[in-house]
């Protein structure tokens, strides 16, 4: 009898299968995301809930589970738990911080798969996903600047913004976006990724592309898989699409130039 993954599809090799296993990584992308709006969230809570001059909170606290401080409570527990399942005794133990755990566990995503408990895993992250989506009010774009210099928390910054600041230490350390931009895809170039993972990383750094644009570069011999994951999922080199897409990028601005 073959094996089948928790949703019912037949698996091999591992122990949730591709859909359910690119669903996880999306929710931890979200949870990634979404992390500094939470603390905004909980912050503009912790504001409401101040007594005002009559001693009475100025609103009641939302329900458990709209309520931005314990959704954060639930959101970092469930992650530190899942961190130590796929831990090993050559990683470094994350920071325990959302963004960095789930990026942590999302870098880590093949050992996942083949987990035991591997639905549970899923079912669990994309529970907390939508709590947290759910907590967090009217989300703004946001792009991932990298780790702080000092304290190396995960820090964000809005479209066209040309520095990024962490204050959670004294004194603020803050660093050039463009720079840490460049640093970035040149340190994630190396790396092996599927098409929809890689398209949400470079999202996330400012590069907008979709599967869609990543098959036709594959059906027009632009791009070619170097190796494949244990779901039988091709795997592309993260530096080549960095380059199709720059060049497709150069490609548009040109084409423009020329209809103007």
């Amino acid at each position: 009898m073959p094996a089948l993954c928790s949703c019912g599809a037949k698996v091999s090799g591992t122990v949730i299968c591709s859909t359910c296993s690119t669903a996880l990584e999306r929710d931890l992308v979200t949870l990634a995301s979404l992390a500094p709006d939470l603390d905004v969230a909980v912050n503009r809570q912790a504001r409401l809930g101040e007594p005002s001059h009559g001693g009475r909170p100025v609103e009641p606290p939302l329900p458990f589970d709209e309520h931005a401080s314990d959704a954060r409570c639930l959101v970092t527990s469930t992650l530190t738990a899942w961190c130590e399942a796929v831990l090993e005794e050559r990683d470094d133990r994350p920071v325990r911080e959302i963004a960095y755990m789930a990026a942590w566990i999302h870098a880590r995503i093949g050992r996942v798969v083949v987990l035991a408990d591997a639905g549970d895993c899923a079912d669990e992250i994309a529970e907390i996903t939508r709590v947290m989506v759910r907590a967090v009010d009217s989300p703004p774009e946001l792009v991932y600047a990298g780790p702080c210099g000092v304290c190396k928390r995960p820090l964000y910054c809005r479209p066209g913004k040309t520095t990024v600041t962490c204050r959670d230490h004294n004194p603020a350390w803050s660093g050039d976006v463009t720079e840490r931009r460049e640093w970035m895809l040149g340190m994630a170039s190396g790396h092996l990724a599927h098409a929809a993972g890689t398209v949400r990383m470079l999202a996330m750094l400012g590069i907008r592309i979709t599967p869609v644009q990543v098959t036709r570069w594959v059906k027009a011999g632009r791009l070619q898989a170097r190796s494949e994951d244990a779901a039988g999922r091709p795997l592309y080199r993260v530096g080549d699409l960095i380059t199709l897409a720059a060049n497709r990028g150069a490609q548009l601005e040109l084409k423009g130039k020329h209809e103007v």
